[in-house]
């Protein structure tokens, strides 16, 4: 078991017993990407209108913005090796492919090796070199993963939530409303409501302010300034946008470079 946590990435190999609901286990989405191998326990992940219950050798790929969470069985031991670094690692080509697929995968042997071979690196590895190999591992796994034939396709038949997730993706600029959506994609409001909330166990407006977030960070990281931002999205105040984004992404808009 390891954790290394340098520069900009977060690695760890990880067995425990899931405590109470916490940033990992609890419904959350953040800026970065994060990747987890399922080794053993008893775990069913959700990663937007998606969910699987999780065997050994399968991998979670967690796009930034991302709503998901994980519900695991506290009386069984949870072990599984999570690997957290900033968008910017991935090589446009391979993040055209990845993003438009399943975000769950079955390992190959090749895959599976190379998350194990983590533990011996960080054994003999001082954090500079360590931080080398975790950056060229990332880079094969890429490789191995945008060309793996286990990987689940999307369903050709989209639920609803799958549809209305879609649709504020496409609009996350707008001025979104449930009146909008509803006028939109042809549902009542109270079922755009009461649908998502059942599936994906967050109000529908609390995930679209989190979502804008995530999209106003990605702005602010290419240089766009937080007032303008904050305009483009369509919050209603620059107070309002500064909690929201301090709560999500944990530093003020002005500070996050």
């Amino acid at each position: 078991m390891f954790t290394f946590t340098y520069k900009n990435v977060d690695f760890a190999h990880k067995m425990d017993y899931a405590s109470a609901p916490n940033d990992e286990y609890g419904k959350h989405m953040h800026p970065f990407l994060e990747i987890l191998f399922f080794v053993s326990g008893d775990a069913e992940y959700t990663v937007e209108s998606e969910k699987r219950k999780l065997r050994n050798g399968d991998c979670v790929l967690i796009q930034p913005g991302k709503f998901h969470f994980a519900e695991v069985n506290h009386s069984i031991l949870y072990e599984r090796y999570v690997l957290k670094f900033p968008e910017m690692l991935v090589p446009e080509h391979v993040k055209k492919t990845l993003y438009s697929r399943s975000p769950f995968y079955r390992l190959t042997q090749e895959e599976i090796a190379l998350f194990r071979s983590l533990d011996n690196y960080y054994s003999t590895m001082n954090d500079d070199d360590m931080y080398i190999i975790c950056v060229g591992k990332l880079w094969e796994l890429f490789a191995l993963l945008n060309n793996n034939k286990e990987k689940v396709n999307n369903s050709d038949n989209p639920s609803v939530v799958s549809k209305i997730i879609h649709y504020i993706e496409q609009h996350l600029e707008d001025n979104l409303s449930l009146s909008k959506m509803s006028q939109e994609l042809s549902y009542s409001e109270s079922y755009i409501s009461n649908s998502f909330k059942k599936e994906m166990h967050i109000p529908i407006m609390k995930y679209i302010r989190s979502k804008k977030i995530i999209h106003a960070h990605s702005l602010i990281q290419n240089g766009e300034k937080p007032q303008d931002v904050c305009e483009k999205l369509n919050f209603n105040d620059y107070s309002t946008f500064y909690r929201q984004y301090l709560k999500v992404i944990g530093v003020s808009p002005s500070l996050d470079k």
